[in-house]
């Protein structure tokens, strides 16, 4: 068992198929070719109302969330052969995030709690047991938020105006710290920090009568270092948006607009505008990858110039970014995999949903909430 695990020290998590939490760096893959027969791997049925994915080692975590018993459940998987290696019922909950893996063979699964607000689950791998449980005793909590792991403490954001930050320590749950890191107006329902170069880094959503900001907090004590005002555009509540970040420039994200940060003096290159979804950006550090109404958008970082419309009809979720291609799912058209430098479509499979990449063993996941499947291609 302990051998499935051997890389889970060094290696970080993913979500959507792009390293989670650390600026969202672009997959080393190489899809060499484009096969006449797709190849499948493997195929296992889980439960309705699949959540995530996450690849952890060479394990596959999905969470799942029953919004009518609120049964909220981590299965492990070994990524390669879809045997299932624990089922493990979490803290009843509304809602959760994808499960991070972590510190000496370790998952963690912030949740939403039916009664006392948010909680972080930490899971022994090897063994399938809950080595601790931290609350956050905060009422009125409803919306899922993303755990972030940091060179030292989880950060688990949240809080009854979804304005605060808790950092835990990894080991044992204590919380260390509560910082208040939004204004009580902050009108993101959902937000995760971004940990790049162990800095810490948050954007808030504009409100009605709010301005939407980006900045930096202590990672060590919580305080705010600095922040800027962005002057975007309320558009209603916005959900799933983070800090991307990658070669000390950061993208930052809403609706309408988005903008391109540099940490060097911070200078904001022309602001780009059009018809986002509710998806957070991917980039390859020379372009930005927006998921749109009508396909997806290549962007240039440093100026703004539209480079590429990858059309693809009902897009949905954050765009996959390796080495040539580009990798998006749908809602109801199948997922696809994008040449990116022709802009034709590579590969074509019929199934949609939740989307992650194991880029060592070369095995694209795909997770459907509705039916409950998990399949695996080789890509």
């Amino acid at each position: 068992m302990q051998a499935l695990f051997a890389s889970a020290p060094v290696q970080w998590p993913t979500f959507g198929g792009n390293t989670a939490h650390t600026g969202f760096i672009p997959i080393d893959l190489n899809i060499e070719q484009v096969m006449d027969v797709n190849k499948l791997v493997w195929t296992r049925n889980l439960t309705t109302e699949l959540s995530y994915s996450t690849i952890f080692a060479n394990t596959l975590l999905v969470t799942s969330t029953n919004s009518f018993t609120n049964v909220s459940k981590l299965f492990v998987l070994n990524a390669l052969t879809g045997y299932m290696i624990h089922t493990i019922n979490l803290t009843a909950a509304d809602s959760n995030e994808p499960a991070i893996g972590r510190y000496e063979y370790m998952a963690y699964v912030q949740t939403i709690g039916t009664v006392r607000g948010i909680y972080l689950q930490a899971i022994n791998l090897i063994t399938g047991d809950i080595q601790w449980t931290a609350v956050a005793d905060t009422q009125g909590s409803k919306y899922p938020y993303g755990t972030t792991p940091g060179s030292k403490y989880i950060y688990m954001p949240g809080g009854v105006y979804n304005e605060e930050l808790y950092a835990v320590d990894p080991y044992n749950g204590s919380i260390i710290y509560r910082a208040q890191v939004f204004p009580r107006t902050f009108a993101c329902d959902w937000w995760t920090p971004t940990v790049y170069n162990k800095r810490i880094f948050i954007h808030s959503q504009p409100g009605q009568g709010t301005l939407g900001g980006f900045g930096e907090i202590n990672p060590d004590t919580g305080p705010e270092l600095w922040s800027i005002v962005l002057n975007n555009t309320w558009d209603g509540y916005s959900t799933y948006w983070e800090p991307v970040i990658m070669n000390d420039v950061a993208l930052v994200s809403t609706r309408q607009e988005s903008f391109s940060l540099q940490f060097h003096g911070l200078h904001v290159p022309p602001i780009v505008k059009g018809s986002f979804q509710d998806y957070t950006p991917s980039t390859d550090g020379v372009s930005a990858y927006f998921t749109c109404k009508d396909g997806i958008h290549q962007v240039l970082i440093r100026s703004g110039k539209l480079q590429r419309l990858f059309a693809c009809k009902n897009c949905a979720g954050q765009p996959i970014v390796t080495n040539h291609h580009l990798i998006i799912s749908s809602n109801g058209n199948g997922t696809i995999i994008f040449n990116k430098e022709s802009g034709q479509i590579s590969m074509q499979v019929e199934e949609t949903g939740n989307l992650a990449v194991h880029p060592q063993a070369k095995i694209l996941y795909i997770i459907n909430s509705d039916t409950g499947m998990v399949v695996a291609y080789a890509i």
